[in-house]
C-alpha cells in the first residue's frame, strides 16, 4: 500500500500546486488595496461613487476612493475614464528590452509620445453588461504590458489576457463582464517581432 501512496506522491504534489496556482490567480493582489502612499507619490482622482450595470436590469453603486492615475510604474484606470501619459523610453544596458516611464498628463498635448488608454462600459450582443479598453502606443517600439482585472461584487482582482500594442497602432481590449478597474503593470518595449512572439497572454 505505502509503494502505492509513494508512487502517486509526485501527481498529488503537482495537483497541489496546481490548485494553489488557481486559487493565487483568483486572490487579492496588491494591485486593488487603495493605500495613501499612493496619492504621495502620484496624481490622485478624486473620491466618487461609480454606478455600473452588472446585470440587463441591474445596476450597482460601487465607491472609488481617491487613488493616483499612475505611481511606481503601473497605472489605474476606472470604468468611464480617458487617460493621458507622457513615456519616455529607458534603456537598459543588461536587457533585451526598453523599460518605460510615464508622467500623468489631462490632455493629448504631444500625441508623438503619448500614451492614451480608455476604460468603459458597453453591452454585450446579449444585452448582458460589458468592458471595453482602448490603448494606443504612438511609439516606433511595439508596447508589452500586464493587466489586473477587478469587478463589482468580486473579492480580490484577476489578470487578464491582453496582446501587445504595436508600433503606432491602438488595441482593443473586450471582456464580457462588468469591470470597475484595470490596473496596467510591467510595461516594457520591445521589438516587433519580439511582441509577435509573446503573442497575446495574461
Amino acid at each position: 500500500m505505502w509503494k502505492q501512496v509513494l508512487c502517486h506522491l509526485p501527481r498529488i504534489a503537482a495537483l497541489t500546486l496546481l490548485g494553489f496556482t488557481a486559487a493565487l490567480r483568483a486572490e487579492a493582489t496588491p494591485y486593488e488595496e487603495y493605500t495613501p502612499q499612493e496619492c504621495e507619490i502620484g496624481e490622485c482622482r478624486p473620491a466618487t461613487k461609480l454606478r455600473m450595470k452588472v446585470a440587463p436590469n441591474e445596476t450597482q453603486e460601487v465607491d472609488i476612493p481617491s487613488t493616483a492615475y499612475h505611481y511606481s510604474g503601473l497605472i489605474r484606470i476606472i470604468s468611464g475614464e480617458t487617460l493621458y501619459f507622457e513615456m519616455t523610453p529607458r534603456v537598459n544596458p543588461n536587457l533585451s528590452f526598453q523599460s518605460v516611464t510615464f508622467v500623468f498628463v489631462t490632455e493629448n498635448r504631444n500625441p508623438a509620445i503619448t500614451l492614451t488608454v480608455s476604460l468603459k462600459e458597453v453591452d454585450g450582443p446579449d444585452g448582458k453588461p460589458a468592458a471595453f479598453m482602448e490603448i494606443s502606443n504612438p511609439l516606433s517600439s511595439a508596447l508589452i504590458y500586464r493587466v489586473y482585472m477587478s469587478a463589482p461584487g468580486e473579492q480580490g482582482s484577476r489578470i487578464a489576457q491582453v496582446c501587445p500594442v504595436m508600433p503606432g497602432q491602438t488595441t482593443f481590449e473586450h471582456w464580457r463582464k462588468p469591470v470597475e478597474q484595470l490596473v496596467l503593470i510591467d510595461f516594457r518595449l520591445e521589438t516587433e517581432a519580439a511582441a509577435q512572439e509573446w503573442g497575446c497572454r495574461s
